[in-house]
C-alpha cells in the first residue's frame, strides 16, 4: 500500500464515527478497491437472531466509500441496491468492493459480502459521485 493509500486508511479509520460504533475495519486499500471487516456483535442482530439487513448495508457502504475514496477525492453514495441472498448468522463479514467504471464525476461499484464461512451473504451495486475536494481534507 502507497503512503498515499495509507494515510488515506488513516484518516478512515480515525475520522468515521459511524464504521467504530459498527465495529468495521478496512484491511486492504486500493485505487477503486476495498477489503472491510466487520466483527459481528449482539448489536448487529434482529429480533430473529440474524445480522440485520442495515448492518449489511453499513458494511457496503463503508466499502465503497473506501474504494472511491482512494483516489484522494472526496466521493458520496448517490444511489444503491442490495440483494440479500441468505441470512447472515456467523461472523466475522467481509466486504470487498470493486470500481466497474469510472468518470470525473461518477463510479459505479460492485460489493460483494461474505460471512464467516466464506458464504456469499450480499451482493451490491453502486453509484458513487466524486467531490472536487481533496480527501481526507487539507490540514490548515
Amino acid at each position: 500500500m502507497t503512503e498515499e493509500l495509507q494515510r488515506i486508511k488513516e484518516y478512515h479509520t480515525t475520522h468515521s464515527a459511524f464504521a467504530k460504533a459498527m465495529n468495521i475495519k478496512i484491511v486492504d486499500l486500493d485505487k477503486g478497491c476495498a477489503k472491510t471487516i466487520m466483527e459481528l456483535k449482539s448489536q448487529h442482530k434482529n429480533s430473529m437472531g440474524i445480522t440485520h439487513g442495515g448492518a449489511i448495508f453499513a458494511i457496503v457502504d463503508t466499502t465503497l466509500g473506501a474504494a472511491a475514496t482512494a483516489y484522494g477525492t472526496f466521493a458520496v453514495t448517490a444511489a444503491a441496491n442490495i440483494s440479500y441472498i441468505k441470512p447472515a448468522t456467523k461472523g466475522p463479514l467481509t466486504a470487498e468492493a470493486r470500481e466497474i467504471s469510472k468518470t470525473r464525476k461518477l463510479g459505479t461499484y460492485e460489493v460483494k459480502v461474505y460471512d464467516g464461512d466464506n458464504s456469499l451473504i450480499a451482493v451490491a451495486q453502486a453509484t458513487m459521485y466524486r467531490k472536487d475536494k481533496p480527501y481526507p481534507p487539507v490540514e490548515k
